[in-house]
């Protein structure tokens, strides 16, 4: 409260974000500098956690609605619930987002080229016919979004584009989305004893 009396309270931000607008009136102590790319961290866990997960690492948390890949589960979560789930959903059913008791087992379909490994063999064909050592192919004509995958461009139109996208609607109750796949966990976390 003394820090905030002294610091911010009534004054106005004097910290501004080298990549954005956003202002702030403190700046944070980071005291703890990753010696491989200068990465700044407040706690000496997190500059241990960068360095061991993250630094010079390639994403190894994939959407499994969108090509979006991530290094940290957490910003997987974030991902999802601000993109595909409702929050009562992520809120309620913690191992959706971590993936369930599956999320774990064993990755055993191996890409020769890459490294990259799956879980499904299908997984793995889809990656080397369309994504490994490949460049985006597909591009939307309405924005400079690019994939390699057809699929995901059809949904990037459909829900960014679309001025009236299709709902889905529970026929349940008043529940209603735009993604199919989010009226597929409502049913599944809201209703599944009605089914």
């Amino acid at each position: 409260l003394q820090r905030h009396l002294k610091y911010e309270c009534g004054k106005e931000p004097q910290f501004q974000c080298p990549h954005c607008t956003y202002r702030n009136t403190v700046l944070a102590d980071r005291r703890y500098s990753c010696d491989r790319c200068s990465k700044n961290y407040q706690r000496e866990s997190c500059l241990l956690r960068h360095k061991k997960y993250e630094c010079g690492k390639e994403p190894q948390f994939q959407c499994s609605y969108c090509p979006h890949r991530t290094k940290r589960k957490e910003s997987l979560r974030a991902h999802l619930i601000s993109s595909f789930i409702d929050v009562s959903v992520a809120e309620t059913n913690p191992t959706f987002i971590s993936g369930g008791k599956d999320a774990n087992g064993p990755r055993t379909f191996y890409c020769s080229k890459c490294g990259k490994t799956y879980k499904l063999e299908g997984s793995l064909k889809r990656h080397k016919k369309y994504e490994c050592g490949k460049e985006p192919q597909f591009m939307c004509s309405m924005c400079p979004f690019m994939t390699k995958r057809k699929e995901a461009l059809r949904m990037h139109i459909v829900y960014k584009h679309e001025p009236n996208p299709t709902m889905f609607r529970c026929h349940l109750c008043q529940y209603a989305s735009k993604r199919k796949q989010q009226l597929n966990l409502h049913y599944y976390f809201h209703h599944s004893n009605n089914r």
